[in-house]
């Protein structure tokens, strides 16, 4: 289970993102509402202890919902094995014990009126696991300006995940995963605090936008931002990311 510290206003997944894991509120609040708020009021807001997801997570298709953190807060993340295994982890048990009740909030409709309560044993926060690099990966600023502040022509990733976000006077540490390269910014920021990341995975090399404000353009493609997409493959070769509108100074060139 992972651990994710969220500043306000930033989001724990927007619509179209893959219903593939289950939030618990640690602390702070969460606001789950939809892009277009109707007059019968979709925005809820949901505290801790609350455990929530997309609606195709809870087991099946449901509004299209978004969430982001209102104030400073935090979740753990549940991938959808580890949800199967805390809902049933007696499965091959002969006498299987029924499992504490805990406040469910999914897409499709109000939080349920039942108190949570924690489990016997919780599974404890585990440090985000890196990865070796399967191939080469070389990334490199475009402008002079970025390179004098990363102090070198080119990185070559041998770890995933490579996270780039904007230089905080904020303690990161607790964030998972870590900052890789923190850069700074000046208002109006381009930069996210926790912007864009590259990743390996079956498919090869990735960029997730990791819920950027303006999001990131991998080859001409937006990912987050007003976009519904979060994830882009790279291709064999040079690839253009930039991190912000087109007018960024966040620009960048990774080769696989």
């Amino acid at each position: 289970m992972l651990e994710r510290i969220l500043n306000d206003g930033e989001f724990v997944f927007r619509v179209g993102d893959p219903a593939d894991s289950v939030y618990i509120i640690v602390s702070g609040y969460i606001v789950l509402a939809t892009p277009q708020p109707t007059h019968n009021g979709a925005e809820r807001v949901a505290g801790e202890g609350t455990i929530f997801s997309a609606a195709e997570a809870m087991g099946g298709p449901g509004m299209a919902i978004m969430a982001h953190a209102r104030g400073s807060a935090t979740v753990q993340i549940m991938s959808s094995a580890e949800v199967l295994n805390a809902v049933n982890p007696y499965q091959n048990a002969a006498s299987p014990e029924p499992r504490p009740q805990r406040q469910i909030t999914d897409q499709r409709g109000a939080p349920s009126v039942a108190p949570y309560a924690p489990p016997t044993t919780m599974p404890e926060t585990q440090s985000f696991a890196m990865t070796l690099a399967r191939q080469d990966v070389r990334f490199a600023a475009v402008r002079p300006d970025i390179v004098r502040q990363i102090g070198k022509d080119s990185i070559t990733i041998d770890r995933f995940p490579f996270l780039v976000g904007r230089q905080s006077s904020r303690n990161s540490e607790a964030m998972s995963p870590p900052v890789s390269l923190a850069i700074s910014d000046n208002q109006p920021f381009q930069l996210s605090r926790r912007h864009f990341l590259i990743d390996q995975d079956d498919e090869g090399i990735i960029v997730r936008d990791c819920g950027s404000h303006n999001g990131t353009i991998v080859n001409g493609h937006l990912l987050g931002g007003n976009n519904i997409g979060f994830r882009a493959v790279l291709v064999p070769g040079e690839n253009e990311i930039v991190a912000g509108t087109l007018i960024s100074p966040f620009q960048f060139s990774c080769w696989i």
